[in-house]
């Protein structure tokens, strides 16, 4: 005969199983994010024991493997740091996370989400990377700030997913020599710019110059963009549209393909729309003063359906005469 277990001994049961949590409390050692003092119950890490910060000012100073939920609170990177995130998931949804003059370098299959609040960089240096992306690590940017005005973002491999917002970089560097491609996706409205404020060229490159064609940059949904000052071997880049993408475009002012460059992509398969190239160019795309727009094709069954509706209407205004 099966016994039923009592709820008090239930939950006693099922507490232990759950994930715990640590929250900042800050107060140690200049507020060093690596101090375990400065945790309600050690630091945080990989393994279970979640990081909550809600308030306070964490100061990072070293490479770093953990789960961070940050809602509110002001984290920095000490001056110059060059910091890597190893591992683990940050997901800020309030607060500030400044880089300050230092270098985040995502690695190891870790995701960094922004979904509200802001990421900075209060004294960036276009020299050196600002945010470096390595083997199979994650950026998702859903709603919030992103701006690295005068940084560079480098994503050497690894996926950015940027929806419904805008990233503000210095300069956008893609693609090296790594594993896996790296994958590039704008929808939404999703956007990248490129600019040149803070002493930055405002520059999108594709950074590897031996190999053509790693990975590929997706307009999937929505109007999405990118917008850069200049552009270095663009003709080495992955294009595809969506055809739910309708209005998206690509803006550059100084090394921008000419409508004729841009059909050669297209007849080489660099630029596709749903992943092939049927048709001519000019049946999705547009080229004037640095711009190329791409606007959707009515698939068959579409003209089906308006012609339907134009038939109808004749044959209605027929049996009002």
């Amino acid at each position: 005969m099966k016994k039923l277990i009592s709820t008090p001994l239930a939950l006693a049961i099922l507490i232990p199983l759950a994930s715990a949590q640590t929250t900042w409390v800050g107060g140690f050692d200049s507020e060093n994010f690596a101090n375990s003092s400065n945790w309600s119950s050690g630091a945080p890490d990989t393994s279970g024991n979640t990081g909550t910060i809600n308030s306070g000012t964490p100061v990072i100073s070293a490479n770093f493997t953990a789960n961070i939920n940050q809602s509110n609170g002001a984290v920095s990177f000490v001056s110059g740091g060059n910091n890597t995130m190893a591992g683990g998931t940050w997901n800020l949804t309030g607060g500030s996370f400044d880089i300050a003059s230092g270098r985040l370098n995502i690695n190891n299959d870790s995701v960094f989400t922004v979904n509200g609040g802001s990421v900075t960089q209060s004294d960036s240096e276009i020299a050196a990377d600002s945010f470096q992306m390595n083997n199979t690590s994650t950026v998702n940017l859903l709603s919030g700030s992103f701006d690295l005005t005068g940084g560079r973002f480098n994503q050497r491999t690894s996926t950015v997913n940027v929806d419904s917002m805008t990233m503000t970089v210095g300069s956008y560097y893609y693609g090296i020599n790594g594993t896996p491609d790296p994958i590039l996706n704008l929808s939404n409205g999703g956007s990248i710019v490129a600019n040149t404020d803070g002493g930055a060229n405002g520059e999108f490159r594709y950074v590897n110059t031996s190999t053509p064609g790693l990975g590929q940059v997706s307009f999937s949904s929505g109007v999405s963009s990118i917008t850069a000052v200049s552009a270095t071997r663009i003709k080495s880049i992955n294009f595809d549209f969506a055809t739910a993408a309708d209005g998206s475009f690509i803006n550059v002012a100084s090394g921008f393909l000419s409508q004729l460059e841009w059909e050669t992509q297209w007849d080489d398969g660099f630029l596709t729309v749903d992943g092939g190239n049927t048709g001519d160019f000019g049946d999705y795309f547009t080229v004037s003063d640095g711009l190329l727009t791409f606007t959707a094709v009515p698939e068959p069954q579409t003209y089906a359906l308006m012609a339907g509706c134009v038939a109808l209407l004749a044959l209605g205004i027929r049996r009002r005469k």
